[in-house]
């Protein structure tokens, strides 16, 4: 079978004169995939998201929607915004609602209008492709998980993994990278919410790989609370250091208790990263950085199965840039190999 990353009219269309199965979303469900139609369907099927409006194509229809945004919660702090064709947070953009008019009064409208435009150029002209507008959810606990399911060609649903998403760049929504897997005390939660999406998706007739991605914030009560946010209708990024353990521990992630256990019996974790950069580095050649990393003893040990898998170090002569997957047998040891790989390197 043919299994891409993402399903476009040249994927089919390859499927098609080659004669073999596709294993990935249709084309034509391609709008369940967007952010609009993510939220279409969180709706639909009872999944808690945040208060927002979808499909806005123009600046005033944003405008509209913080109008509305404010009257159900007057102390809004802010707001994001976010295009429907875009993905790992560079099609978001955030309003600071600080200092505007109260809601209702007559410049309010002004004021919101004024903070929009100050966005560049380019994303307010973009808005033309869809987008939605939603709360911006604020906690002093704050984390950013997402579980990652497939639908078999038989219609079953089934929760692969989950993990908690390393974010940065601009306004700390662009990925970077994850730790898997997501924390045990809301792990099950963002699987079962993914599990009601996948079902949805099923219906429409979708099948093959799929993730949500969360907002969790902890309640007063020390609970957890999920909202979904978007649905990947492809691979992502946790999918190929996920791919890794399975190729190298074996074993299987069980959604009911939120861990993986590898061929051995003994649990695995991992933090991953495709965004590790320093200008140093583009001096390096892949051999140079192979080498250094066996020096350190942080290589991967296939009797042990833990230590350092690398990527991307082709990458290196561009910008410095290259990934990796430290798989460990705590969570702590796989945060020590993800610190101490870059470090040797020095």
């Amino acid at each position: 079978m043919i299994e891409p990353w993402n399903v476009t009219a040249a994927e089919r269309e390859l499927a098609i004169e080659l004669k073999m199965p596709l294993y990935g979303a249709h084309p034509r469900h391609w709008r369940l995939g967007t952010k609009s139609g993510a939220r279409r369907l969180f709706i639909e099927e009872g999944v808690p998201c945040p208060a927002g409006v979808q499909d806005v194509t123009s600046p005033d229809q944003v405008v509209d929607a913080v109008v509305h945004l404010r009257k159900l919660d007057p102390d809004l702090h802010a707001v994001v915004i976010k295009l429907d064709n875009s993905a790992a947070g560079d099609g978001n953009a955030i309003i600071d609602l600080g200092g505007a008019p109260a809601p209702g009064s007559p410049s309010e409208r002004t004021a919101l209008e004024r903070k929009l435009y100050a966005l560049p150029g380019w994303y307010v002209q973009s808005l033309a492709g869809g987008g939605i507008v939603e709360t911006w959810i604020e906690a002093h606990d704050f984390r950013s998980p997402s579980a990652q399911l497939t639908i078999t060609p038989t219609g079953d649903v089934v929760v692969l993994s989950t993990h908690d998403q390393i974010l940065g760049g601009h306004s700390n929504q662009v990925y970077l990278g994850c730790r898997f897997p997501a924390d045990p005390a809301y792990a099950v939660q963002i699987g079962e919410y993914g599990a009601v999406v996948g079902r949805g998706l099923a219906r429409d007739g979708v099948i093959g790989r799929f993730s949500v991605d969360f907002a969790t914030v902890r309640d007063t009560a020390g609970g957890w609370q999920s909202y979904a946010l978007e649905i990947n209708l492809r691979k992502g990024g946790t999918t190929h250091p996920f791919a890794t353990l399975r190729a190298l521990a074996q074993g299987r992630y069980d959604a009911a208790r939120a861990a993986f256990a590898g061929a051995d019996g003994r649990p695995r974790y991992y933090v991953a990263s495709d965004n590790l950069v320093d200008d140093a580095w583009r001096a390096l050649a892949p051999a140079d950085v192979v080498t250094r990393i066996e020096n350190a003893g942080l290589n991967y040990d296939p009797r042990r199965r833990t230590g350092v898998v690398l990527h991307m170090l082709e990458c290196l002569p561009i910008d410095g840039r290259f990934g990796l997957t430290a798989i460990g047998a705590s969570r702590d040891e796989a945060e020590s190999l993800y610190a101490a790989a870059p470090q040797a390197l020095y």
